[in-house]
């Protein structure tokens, strides 16, 4: 274990099987059953709009996924071994994507649209 001068053992999660459990730390404003509420998800607002592409989702599409956004061409990428995701433009540059708990990216943005595999297969 590092020598940080704490007894926490920093390998471990604070955490626990928090990502796992359907119970949540806090009260929330909205709710969707749409997914469980700690499936992983990459969202992100553009001109307005809100859309989430939800991991489970990019694991039954063919990826990258291209999509239209606010108007703005958008290819998300997908790492399934991570889990990870992340969202370009047209040029190939890197968009202020947000990685987040289905519950805490709906909390923000209940109306938004969301990402269907068979949208684009």
């Amino acid at each position: 274990m590092p020598d940080t001068g704490y007894q926490r053992d920093y390998r471990r999660s604070p955490y626990g099987d928090y990502d796992h459990s359907d119970r949540l730390y806090f009260p929330v404003s909205a709710e969707s059953r749409e997914y469980h509420p700690k499936t992983w998800v990459i969202g992100l607002a553009v001109n307005g709009e809100a859309r989430v592409w939800p991991f489970p989702e990019l694991d039954a599409a063919i990826t990258p996924v291209k999509d239209v956004i606010g108007g703005r061409a958008v290819t998300i990428h997908y790492d399934p071994e991570v889990p990870s995701a992340w969202v370009v433009d047209s040029s190939g540059r890197d968009l202020a994507a947000t990685r987040a708990f289905w519950f805490a990216w709906y909390t923000f943005y209940p109306e938004t649209t969301i990402f269907q595999a068979d949208d684009r297969d």
